[in-house]
């Protein structure tokens, strides 16, 4: 990678960068697509966001999501010791239902999880551990290692798989999946592949967490009834080794936002980021949502998991800028940032509720009630309770449901 400035006429100064793995030159100075902020037409309207109340769901949760009628919400869950299965349950915490335990479609004695709704409601896409794999662990559903993509539809319960990845045996690389997301006319498929890995988290190889790269799909069933994915896209945007997590479509399908290191920086200081498909197809630089790198003289706190409220007038992530993990909120462009819940506080419902006996408490994977009341705002929320870093995860796993006031 290289930048050559050019001098027009004595007046015009222009930037080339030339990527030479993409064979491509393009001008990022004067190239309008690459100029465009995709969040710039939203309405504003983090303040009109009050928590309102906390309530506990389910004491053995996961990584979530919320059906598109406001019915269901969708999870995973430890059935025992490093083996996830994919349930649903209702908002009022009844009709509580596995979905993938001992399914005769998926390899058996294998973790699944991570799991996404189709906007019909009729599919759910999750990722599954392969049966056969390089080592003799188990993979976490929020590792991805090792984790094919497969979907099931909810009324028949048959399972396919749409795409699988390399199992790391035989001296070839090892494969993985992480956090899958349809569009909202659900037509097309993102989620992030494992290019990299060193497999042993303690060298880092290819970083911390591997070096990961952004896919893109076509969605779609056959007259058969049989889903598929065609047209797959794959994207590296920023800085050299990247780990990435994707997370949700903008209103019209054409951009995305991600959670990424795409300054090089170390992982543990991510951004949130978006771009349109069209500036990641022109090799555009990433627009950062929050600037929290570490690098630039900026500070660094870990930032992930980002998602828009149905208005898509704000959004909420989990952020480490305070002492502890908490949920932040901020105007689509990133302005007017701060901290909306207190699980590690004292004084505050929600950490009363877990009785303020436990050191750590990690709010992580969220999702945003579809149909919510009027004047109402729902947010489903995972969260690592006694969370041990080292191990990267909560000894106990709750799922919340957070009620906002919502000014119209």
């Amino acid at each position: 990678m290289k930048h050559v400035t050019l001098k027009l006429s004595g007046i015009l100064i222009i930037t080339i960068l030339s990527i030479t793995c993409n064979k491509r030159i393009y001008d990022i100075s004067v190239d309008p697509v690459c100029s465009v902020n995709p969040t710039e037409d939203l309405p504003k309207g983090v303040d009109k966001y009050k928590l309102s109340n906390v309530k506990l769901l389910t004491t053995d949760g996961g990584r979530v999501d919320w059906s598109s009628c406001g019915k269901w919400i969708i999870y995973d869950s430890e059935r025992e010791p490093e083996i996830y299965e994919v349930w649903r349950i209702k908002p009022d915490g009844s009709e509580k239902e596995c979905l993938t335990c001992d399914h005769p479609d998926l390899p058996e004695g294998t973790t699944r999880g991570q799991p996404a709704w189709h906007p019909d409601g009729k599919w759910f896409v999750f990722q599954c551990e392969k049966e056969m794999h390089m080592g003799n662990m188990h993979s976490n559903p929020g590792h991805g290692i090792f984790h094919d993509l497969w979907i099931m539809n909810i009324e028949t319960r048959k399972c396919y798989l749409l795409n699988e990845v390399r199992n790391g045996m035989n001296g070839e690389k090892p494969g993985g999946t992480l956090h899958a997301v349809f569009s909202n006319k659900g037509d097309k498929l993102l989620w992030t592949d494992l290019q990299d890995h060193g497999y042993s988290r303690l060298k880092f190889k290819n970083g911390l967490f591997g070096d990961w790269q952004i896919a893109l799909a076509d969605f779609y069933v056959d007259t058969l009834g049989i889903p598929h994915i065609k047209n797959r896209v794959s994207f590296n945007p920023g800085k050299d080794l990247n780990w990435f997590e994707t997370h949700q479509f903008g209103p019209d399908d054409t951009w995305f936002i991600y959670s990424g290191n795409t300054l090089d920086q170390w992982e543990l200081y991510s951004d949130i980021n978006c771009n349109t498909i069209e500036q990641l197809k022109n090799y555009c630089e990433p627009v950062r949502l929050t600037k929290t790198s570490g690098k630039n003289k900026e500070k660094g706190y870990y930032d992930e998991i980002a998602h828009f409220t149905p208005n898509y007038d704000a959004f909420i992530w989990m952020s480490k800028e305070g002492k502890k993990v908490e949920y932040w909120m901020a105007n689509p462009d990133g302005s007017c940032r701060r901290q909306i819940t207190h699980f590690n506080t004292p004084g505050y419902k929600e950490y009363e509720l877990i009785k303020g006996k436990y050191k750590s408490n990690v709010p992580a994977d969220n999702a945003w009630n579809p149909n919510p009341s009027a004047g109402k705002q729902q947010l489903v929320a995972y969260v690592n309770i006694d969370f041990v870093p080292l191990k990267a995860i909560g000894r106990i796993n709750y799922i919340y449901i957070l009620e906002f006031d919502y000014a119209e």
